[in-house]
């Protein structure tokens, strides 16, 4: 018989009574709070000049998938050795502040949340507990993602959203985009992991900038836990979720309906008969019913 493994408690920044974290409890904190010092970062600051001018819902989806992103790094799914067996899938309970508590309260959008980790993940279950918000400084309720941004932003308008991760995928969508679309703008969505991606990323930028005259209109979204803490486990099956999360705040900013994926290829469909498509080996990352799953859940915003 099978042993499940240990549910894992998450608690989010004002939540936290301190900065353990260990196999059963993690406590991570963006911002130094009563004596705790942060243990992730959360770059809100370099994402917009002035984030107390994101909507509130737009923050709480931003902190939200920060936080489940920074977690699934630090969970432990076994020893690389590991990675079929049946015991591979997590359990976690996340308590998390949020500014907007009636909308996160919702059952529909609770159990859209927690599908979606499921299947992309793999995990066994995701759970949430939302506490409303400490918030000090009153946040306008009706601005738009950006404020000055959008004001600056030009050829926006005429522009469609991507993400784009570093990899080869992504730098194929973007060139064959820019090659078909050649009277469009193009603004890439890049998640900051680290040093080495950021360089990568940022290189990446450069070159398309410097060969498709500057129509690329690059934003990126710092996220990752602290050295004092580590990151280890590397699946980062969370990593699609943070990345759509991301999207969607510049879509709500510029007021796009949609954003493009191109992640994967043939391998997200998990098909039957590969060896290598057992459990923590088959990527769901975009699985079709990822995709559904993903949308289902941010169609609740709308």
């Amino acid at each position: 018989m099978t042993t499940s493994p240990k549910p894992v408690t998450v608690y989010c920044g004002e939540l936290c009574k301190s900065q353990e974290c260990n196999t059963a409890t993690l406590n991570l904190l963006n911002r130094s709070l009563n004596g705790i010092e942060p243990n992730i970062s959360i770059g809100y600051e370099k994402f917009v000049n002035n984030p107390e001018s994101l909507s509130p819902r737009i923050i709480d989806l931003l902190q939200v998938a920060a936080h489940i992103f920074c977690a699934d790094r630090m969970i432990s799914r076994g020893k690389r050795g590991s990675v079929d067996n049946k015991s591979w899938a997590r359990t976690i309970e996340f308590h998390l502040p949020v500014i907007d508590i009636d909308f996160w309260s919702s059952p529909a959008l609770q159990v859209a949340l927690s599908q979606c980790l499921q299947f992309m993940t793999g995990d066994r279950k995701y759970s949430f507990v939302f506490k409303e918000a400490n918030v000090k400084l009153h946040v306008p309720r009706q601005l738009s993602l950006f404020t000055e941004e959008m004001s600056l932003v030009a050829g926006a308008d005429t522009a469609d959203v991507m993400l784009l991760s570093g990899g080869l995928d992504s730098l194929a969508g973007a060139i064959e985009y820019l090659n078909e679309h050649s009277d469009r703008n193009l603004i890439t969505v890049t998640h900051k992991a680290n040093h080495s991606v950021k360089r990568t990323q940022e290189s990446i930028v450069g070159d398309l900038q410097s060969r498709y005259d500057n129509r690329l209109i690059p934003y990126g979204f710092e996220c990752h836990n602290k050295k004092i803490i580590g990151s280890i486990e590397e699946t980062q099956r969370t990593r699609m979720f943070l990345f759509s999360a991301i999207a969607y705040a510049i879509c709500d900013c510029f007021g796009k309906h949609q954003f493009y994926v191109h992640e994967n290829g043939i391998t997200s469909i998990n098909l039957q008969g590969q060896g290598d498509v057992i459990n923590a080996r088959a990527s769901r990352t975009t699985h079709p019913k990822t995709m559904c799953l993903i949308k289902n859940f941010l169609r609740v915003f709308t």
